[in-house]
């Protein structure tokens, strides 16, 4: 790890501790060349996961789409402004992330994680769920899952 501040490469971990129920490591470092502190976080990263698609196609997971579509069933919502469904929206991806990771597996279905995010959203927004139920159901339709 690079400080942020002088660039050296040479940096000592000081202190350590788990974040975001176990997901993420909170590191507070120590520059070696200007003995400046700073904090990093790290989290995991899911792109090791292959995705299925309908076609056959098997694709790198990549949490941007997932956030998307999380994102715009929750934005849709009544009272909600962008800055409250992207906080939102980031709560709920990390459960999500969450509970594929407790799948165990290196390969997943698009199905397998329309059904995740659908478990997490009825738990967390009724009808951020219905929304997102909605589109996937269209979905699910025209691909015929």
């Amino acid at each position: 790890m690079k400080c942020p501040l002088c660039f050296s490469p040479h940096t000592i971990v000081t202190n350590s501790r788990s974040t975001n129920k176990d997901m993420a490591i909170w590191r507070r470092r120590k520059c070696l060349k200007c003995k400046e502190t700073f904090s990093t976080y790290e989290n995991s990263s899911l792109d090791f996961i292959i995705v299925q698609k309908r076609s056959g196609d098997m694709k790198r997971f990549q949490i941007s789409k997932l956030y998307s579509s999380v994102y715009n069933a929750v934005v849709s919502g009544k009272n909600h402004d962008a800055g409250d469904a992207a906080k939102f929206t980031s709560k709920v991806i990390k459960d999500i992330e969450s509970e594929i990771l407790n799948l165990r597996t290196k390969t997943i279905s698009t199905k397998v994680i329309i059904k995740t995010v659908l478990k997490v959203l009825k738990e967390k927004d009724k009808g951020s769920y219905l929304r997102y139920l909605s589109y996937s159901d269209y979905r699910m339709k025209q691909e015929k899952i």
